[in-house]
């Protein structure tokens, strides 16, 4: 019951359904009640669109040109396959620094970045440690893949799922 409460739509909901009360009660007050009634189904309206929309858009494409790599597709579908929902490049501003993470998990609040030339060349790892270094400062939960976490969908699925229980135990 507590988890259903923390439930953004849930929230949303009640204050729908506080509105549609005040809509059809009959109360006096300097707005009409139709007015004040009117005004919070609007709100809870935008309020669960604005929720559904954030949290519940899943971006996945059968198509590969939606994904920069062929593993990035891969790692969609794993998140496809396991009922994950995600956001595809959401921009993460820090600052003065801009980090555009490879997925977004609304549900956990965790960026995953995959880290795909991380064996193969020495400046890419320099601007992937950086990356690490400035969701750390300013505290945002980062699960890093890499290649030889992607040699199959087992293997995906042990390595995400240990770094995910990682960053949820830390909170």
């Amino acid at each position: 019951m507590i988890k259903l409460l923390e439930q953004k739509w849930f929230k949303w909901g009640m204050v729908l359904i506080i509105g549609l009360i005040l809509w059809f009660a009959p109360i006096q007050k300097p707005l009409t009640q139709k007015e004040l009634a009117g005004i919070i189904i609007i709100f809870s309206i935008l309020g669960l669109l604005s929720s559904i929309i954030s949290v519940y858009h899943i971006k996945f494409a059968k198509s590969k040109d939606n994904f920069k790599s062929d593993k990035e597709k891969f790692i969609a579908y794993y998140f496809n396959k396991k009922h994950i929902k995600f956001l595809y490049e959401k921009k993460l501003n820090l600052g003065k620094d801009t980090f555009t993470p490879d997925f977004y998990l609304p549900e956990f609040d965790v960026y995953v970045e995959y880290w795909g030339r991380w064996d193969k060349d020495f400046d890419y790892k320099q601007a992937c440690r950086k990356k690490r270094q400035t969701c750390e400062k300013s505290k945002i939960d980062l699960i890093e893949l890499f290649p030889d976490n992607l040699s199959s969908f087992s293997q995906l699925d042990w390595k995400f799922t240990e770094r995910l229980l990682s960053v949820l135990k830390k909170r």
